[in-house]
């Protein structure tokens, strides 16, 4: 009697052996969803050429301006901006009058489109993810804009359509 006590766990080793799997699991899952899905594997068409780094992507997009709007849900223009892509990095001039510096982007090609990725974060805990194309000279960019408080978050999305000035 006593031998089957000793070889049955007891329930709180069981249960720290379960979280332990529970938080490898999770772990897992959080690794794998720190790249953006549609970057590692999209459903669009395969593209031939593998996401790029910043410092390989300086000779397809360093030097290129483009002028254009910021846009609402509805269509309309709030506001110009100026964005350039320099030395690897994304730089957007309404960005940085509110404090975002330059970052480094992210891009891929499939055929005659571009797709570009940044992330822009600024001292005061904000974040400004941006996603885009280019297509001949127009652009168009969707980006997230997230403030974390203690106390919420504020997220807010934002578009911006442009053409190339040269």
């Amino acid at each position: 009697m006593s031998d089957a006590r000793e070889l049955r766990q007891p329930p709180l080793r069981a249960a720290s052996q379960r979280w332990a799997v529970s938080f490898s699991v999770l772990a897992l899952l959080a690794v794998a969803c720190a790249v953006p899905a549609h970057w590692a594997r999209s459903g669009e068409p395969e593209s031939k050429s593998p996401p790029t780094t910043a410092a390989a992507s300086a000779s397809l997009l360093d030097g290129r301006t483009f002028h254009g709007d910021i846009l609402d849900d509805k269509e309309v223009a709030r506001s110009k901006d100026v964005i350039t892509f320099r030395d690897g990095k994304f730089y957007s001039v309404n960005c940085a009058e509110l404090g975002f510096s330059e970052s480094p982007y992210w891009i891929r090609t499939d055929g005659d489109t571009t797709h570009f990725l940044a992330e822009i974060s600024s001292p005061t805990r904000e974040t400004l993810v941006v996603k885009g194309t280019i297509r001949g000279d127009n652009v168009e960019w969707r980006g997230s804009w997230t403030k974390e408080r203690w106390y919420w978050t504020i997220r807010r999305e934002f578009r911006f359509r442009g053409t190339e000035k040269k």
